[in-house]
């Protein structure tokens, strides 16, 4: 059968292409009008390059297109130059050979580990720096343990300055400390009181000798109005200051400036980036460095009318539904009502029908609006517009109604959120639980209320594993709809005849590590059989969590790896596959337990290579959970130990 080829699943495309109109205003190919209020997503400030910036790029790329830093260009020169009159005076140095936010905050932290002598990290929980491998290791939430370096961070206790300050207050040894001064990733920071929480963080880390990094990728290319870093609102010091995206004005350069007496610690190849630096893009940043000292006034009406006709029109309309904050060209959205993230995701796809871009933070609990600097009049009367075509429609008695009594899809209803309401445990299923437990010595099962499955969801989410939103209210347990198929049906259509290891192979690399990063968190799932697993088309959600384990770790979490392993494996038919995922799941499964993993595997063999073993209306045919773990057994190699 021919393999098919295709761009990696992450980097297809959701909606339409785009066309730019000028400025932050687009068309689709399907010729639908938007408005950018979300400069994440596209990553400008003002929008697509003006006529003047397309004209110096085109002339700088006849002139020289690519040097190397051993030989650089006058553009770099002037950026750095450019860069190091605009930036705060206890900065000293900079590195702008840089493509993007994740190189300069990786640049920041060999910085911070050279200067401190260790390699440890003080961040916020569900904060985002980046995606390489040490940037991707800062952010709490779920990361395979493959695509991070090591357990070298430590989070504070809740996502908010006071608690950053009071884990760098406690921590004896020096440590490198990062924090985007705005918060923007977990929702914005109330904006009452952070400069001086701000310059407090930074006494600490002085007088304890850690260093601080300010990541004001987000803030950077006049977000906070005609200020450029974030020290010109806050007055607030660091050692380093990482900005990124609004730099290049679309083109691929970031930079790390920092403070004097640092600038010999990082030698030739240890932080520049062969693509970094640029003389074209230098000269798109030159270009927007100009736009932004040019057109401070002209910023400081948008950022007027950003707060008075557009912030203002939110906290007067819709502050019953939403907590609303604010902060320069940035105003975030949290509903005060259950099932925050299904609303929020609803809501999201509802502006974006209705020509606006918006974008999610906080882990999707919350709506994010980064307006474009150059804001205008009929830019805020088209969002308003718009807004007032969705907002109304989230009013607290509706929303209730939907997620409570009404749990059919209703085209009248926003946000359409189905839900559905969780069940006592059948005694059977139950049975047959314990029965295969007999098998294991010291584990039983633990039949969990609905407040203790609530627990273990919360406790899902905040690892970053995907779970149902999810609420108890008069003793019933919600959980909004996923939509998907089950892993078992998933995992099952991947045969001979129709091939899709793209599925497979996601989902056992999800299922695995999943479980993996609950286990090193103290958390044991239960019931992690492929039913429990939903595929969506990108990730797995788990689902239904009445049954636990009790028993010593070392016993509980042996046993539910395997137990996640087989009960997804069975259903792989197609064989080379499933051999190639036993060697590489399987082998990883006895390199983490040992002889732990053969006994557990020898219980597994006990109970289902019976043939008058018990079952229930799920149960496949005893022969197919015989075969399957004969042939585990032979993929390892252990039979011997059987």
């Amino acid at each position: 059968m021919k393999k098919t080829k295709n761009i990696q699943s992450s980097l297809k495309r959701s909606y339409p292409h785009l066309t730019s109109l000028g400025g932050s205003w687009y068309s689709t190919d399907v010729n639908e009008r938007l408005l950018d209020l979300s400069a994440q997503t596209l990553n400008l400030s003002t929008g697509q390059p003006d006529k003047n910036l397309v004209y110096k790029l085109t002339q700088q790329i006849q002139n020289l297109a690519f040097a190397s830093s051993r030989f650089g260009s006058y553009p770099f020169e002037q950026l750095a130059e450019k860069l190091l009159n605009l930036c705060p005076e206890f900065i000293g140095s900079v590195n702008h050979k840089l493509c993007d936010g994740s190189d300069a905050v990786e640049t920041a932290l060999k910085l911070g580990r050279l200067y401190t002598r260790n390699v440890n990290v003080l961040a916020l929980p569900k904060a985002w720096h980046g995606e390489t491998i040490d940037t991707l290791g800062l952010c709490s939430t779920f990361r395979s343990r493959y695509l991070v370096s090591g357990n070298n961070v430590t989070y504070s206790e809740q996502s908010s300055i006071e608690s950053l300050l009071e884990l760098a207050f406690t921590t004896s040894r020096p440590s490198t400390v990062i924090l985007d001064p705005l918060g923007v990733s977990t929702g914005l920071f109330p904006e009452e009181n952070i400069s001086v929480k701000l310059k407090e963080l930074w006494k600490v880390c002085s007088q304890k000798g850690h260093f601080l990094i300010f990541d004001e990728i987000q803030a950077f290319g006049g977000f906070l109005g005609s200020e450029l870093f974030t020290y010109e609102s806050y007055k607030a010091e660091c050692h380093a200051i990482v900005i990124g995206k609004a730099l290049g004005q679309g083109f691929p350069i970031a930079a790390c400036l920092y403070a004097e007496g640092l600038n010999k610690l990082l030698k030739y190849n240890d932080a520049e980036f062969t693509h970094g630096g640029q003389a074209p893009a230098c000269i798109a940043a030159l270009c927007g460095l100009e736009y932004l000292n040019h057109n401070k006034n002209k910023i400081k009406a948008s950022l007027n009318i950003f707060r008075e006709k557009f912030v203002d029109y939110l906290l007067e309309r819709y502050s019953e539904e939403f907590n609303i904050r604010s902060t320069g060209f940035f105003c975030s959205l949290t509903p005060k009502f259950n099932l925050k993230a299904s609303i929020v995701d609803d809501l999201y796809q509802k502006l974006y029908q209705n020509s606006v871009i918006c974008r999610k933070t906080d882990f999707g609990n919350a709506l994010l609006i980064k307006a474009p600097i150059n804001l205008d009049d009929y830019m805020i009367g088209w969002a308003i517009e718009k807004f007032d075509r969705v907002l109304p429609k989230f009013k607290k008695i509706l929303v209730q109604s939907v997620v409570q009594m009404d749990l059919q899809r209703n085209e009248d209803s926003h946000p359409m959120i189905r839900v559905y309401m969780k069940q006592e445990t059948k005694r059977d299923i139950l049975g047959y639980v314990e029965n295969l437990l007999a098998n294991f010595g010291s584990i039983s099962v633990d039949q969990r209320s609905i407040h203790q499955q609530m627990e273990v969801i919360n406790y899902l989410s905040r690892l970053g594993i995907p779970v149902p939103d999810s609420y108890i209210e008069n003793e019933i347990l919600f959980s909004s709809e996923i939509s998907g198929i089950t892993a078992d049906v998933a995992l099952n259509r991947a045969t001979e005849f129709s091939f899709d290891a793209d599925t497979v192979e996601a989902i056992f690399s999800q299922i695995t590590d999943f479980t993996i990063k609950a286990h090193l968190n103290g958390l044991i799932i239960g019931d992690r059989w492929a039913k429990n697993s939903i595929w969506n088309g990108r990730d797995i959600f788990f689902i239904d969590f009445d049954i636990g384990y009790l028993g010593h770790n070392s016993k509980t979490q042996t046993f539910e790896r395997f137990f996640c392993f087989f009960h997804h494996i069975i259903y792989v038919m197609n064989q080379p596959l499933r051999k190639r995922l036993i060697v590489a799941y399987g082998g990883e499964f006895l390199d983490d337990f040992g002889d732990s993993a053969l006994g557990t595997i020898l219980g597994f063999w006990r109970f289902y290579g019976n043939p008058s073993k018990q079952r229930n209306a799920t149960s496949l045919p005893w022969i197919t959970y015989r075969n399957c773990l004969r042939e585990i057994v032979d993929c390892l190699n252990v039979s011997k130990y059987l």
